[in-house]
């Protein structure tokens, strides 16, 4: 900028020189030569040049060869989010970090301590308690992930659909997984966090997985594979009807905007096949597969709502909500949040709502999976004994951290089926909105939060308690569905009224 300015001056004084004028005048009385005015008034412009602030060159990150290198090469929004990181480098010092990270992001591994970069809220009563937070976070800091999730999400009070219950109704906060990273949010980042790194540390160059019919799932798994540079192969399952389009408005659009390499839709119980045979194709190809099951439910993937559950105890305590209320699909949030809690000694009940199937067979799925969970990612980590005896390694049914009692879910909410809308799940995705301004999606959040709202009207909790509703995201879906509850309602009122228990 400096440069500029003095080239402009020099053109300006050159013309000064070349026509006469007051100022020239005056010099040549004064007996000053042209060139010497023009010296002077090129100084004086060069005077009145503002100071340029050049910033001061960053001091290189420290760490190994690789991970300057993969700084080096970053984008620009990554490196920033490397550089805020780096300022919270003084704070969090006293914890170790763990080389693992996702394009040089690291990813911190705590310990049962508190974090340094928050006040310690109200921890675990008692040493059994705090052994259980600290194995818990010795689980899930155990196995690498990409480092999608950074920073917890915010639980908020919803203090207007309170009111709308009743009157003494208990407190309603929202856990906002919705806020999280990769395109749209969703629960499904968090699995994927560990999922991805898994497939790239086998060196998989390729991510295939299966969905229904607007899979929040299928897109999270898209825009992870747009992030790495991967591709992505979906298999789509009409659960219902002819209910797949092509053109069709929603996650169906995302996919396309995100560069998904192929979609083929099938009919419903053809999805197993249709992934077997896609992989062995895309093989065939040259290409290197890797088979995410759906809703990235797995014991690696369910690991990530293990941390979600750690994230709820950093940040509130133990036992801080007297209910804890969540999608209950494919099983892997239930079944990572109920397990986590529960291995941290966190007693809090955790209600599980049924978008699909039957209470009965849904409880005994995630009763299983919790099972498989435990012993595919717990046992050897947080074993007591070099035999595994105090853990119960033989696998019987009292040696397991979540019993068939903690396993609550509730199906009345499902009504006609996966996807089909309901008055109840209609009215509460309208409730959200006009009450808090929160978007919810008619497949899983709306029932689910339907069954929020008659949970708090119940009178089962009071006043002084507190309920935790988990969004797990999905809004993009509510633009292909457009679910209203005035085709159910009519346009009636009644549903935004105040409503008092006692009348």
């Amino acid at each position: 900028h400096a440069h500029a300015h003095a080239h402009r001056a020099h053109r300006h004084a050159s013309s000064l020189a070349i026509a006469p004028s007051r100022t020239c005048s005056s010099l040549r009385r004064s007996g000053t030569s042209r060139a010497a005015a023009a010296r002077k008034t090129r100084a004086r412009a060069l005077v009145r040049v503002p100071a340029t602030r050049v910033p001061a060159p960053r001091r290189p990150q420290t760490g190994s060869s690789a991970e300057k290198s993969a700084r080096a090469h970053a984008p620009p929004w990554l490196r920033a989010a490397c550089e805020a990181r780096a300022s919270m480098a003084a704070v969090s010092a006293a914890r170790p970090q763990r080389s693992t990270s996702r394009r040089g992001v690291a990813v911190s591994a705590r310990d049962g301590t508190p974090r340094g970069d928050a006040p310690a809220r109200v921890r675990a009563v008692g040493s059994d308690a705090s052994v259980g937070v600290a194995r818990l976070r010795q689980v899930v800091d155990a196995f690498p992930r990409r480092g999608y999730v950074q920073e917890p999400t915010p639980v908020q009070a919803m203090p207007r659909l309170r009111e709308h219950c009743a009157l003494h109704s208990p407190s309603l906060l929202v856990k906002r997984d919705d806020f999280l990273p990769l395109l749209g949010g969703g629960n499904k980042t968090r699995k994927l966090d560990y999922v991805v790194q898994d497939a790239m540390d086998k060196g998989c160059d390729a991510l295939v997985t299966s969905g229904a019919v607007q899979s929040n799932h299928c897109r999270l798994t898209a825009a992870a594979a747009a992030m790495e540079g991967m591709d992505c192969h979906l298999v789509v399952e009409e659960r219902v009807p002819n209910s797949y389009a092509a053109a069709a408005g929603g996650n169906n659009y995302l996919f396309g905007l995100l560069g998904v390499q192929s979609i083929r839709h099938v009919a419903l119980g053809e999805t197993d096949e249709a992934v077997e045979a896609l992989s062995d194709r895309l093989e065939a190809l040259g290409l290197a597969p890797y088979v995410i099951p759906g809703g990235a439910s797995n014991d690696l993937g369910a690991l990530g709502y293990c941390r979600m559950a750690l994230e709820i105890i950093d940040e509130h305590g133990l036992d801080a909500f007297d209910a804890i209320v969540v999608c209950s699909g494919s099983g892997g949030t239930h079944t990572g949040l109920l397990t986590g809690l529960r291995a941290a000694g966190d007693t809090t009940k955790v209600i599980g709502v049924s978008v699909r199937g039957s209470a009965d067979a849904q409880a005994a799925k995630i009763l299983a999976m919790c099972h498989a969970l435990e012993d595919a990612r717990f046992r050897g980590i947080t074993d007591d004994s070099e035999d595994g005896s105090d853990s119960g390694q033989d696998g019987s049914a009292g040696s397991y951290l979540v019993g068939p009692e903690d396993v609550v879910v509730i199906d009345d909410y499902v009504g006609p089926g996966y996807s089909l809308n309901t008055e109840a799940q209609a009215i509460a995705i309208q409730l959200f909105a006009r009450r808090e301004s929160i978007l919810l999606d008619p497949v899983y959040t709306g029932k689910t939060a339907a069954c929020f709202l008659d949970i708090a009207r119940s009178g089962e909790y009071g006043a002084e308690q507190k309920l935790l509703f988990v969004h797990t995201g999905g809004a993009p879906a509510l633009y292909h569905y457009k679910t209203t509850a005035t085709e159910f309602t009519g346009g009636r009122a009644e549903m935004d009224r105040v409503k008092d228990p006692a009348a």
